[in-house]
């Protein structure tokens, strides 16, 4: 799919540009993003939280 212009395509799927257009593409943009069910952030793992620094401190070099 080629792309003429801002946003516009040859297949037709976007809307002119025209005020409503740019209206309607970009409450659709806020749409996808606000309901987007796939979040990588809540499921981002930053490292060893409590539970395993406390079983390391039972079973570490100094035990």
């Amino acid at each position: 799919m080629k792309t003429l212009g801002i946003g516009t395509t040859i297949s037709g799927t976007s809307p002119p540009a025209t005020p409503f257009g740019i209206t309607v593409r970009r409450w659709r943009r806020e749409w996808v993003r606000l309901f987007d069910p796939y979040r990588p952030e809540l499921h981002y793992m930053r490292g060893p939280g409590p539970k395993c620094r406390a079983k390391q401190r039972l079973t570490g070099p100094g035990l």
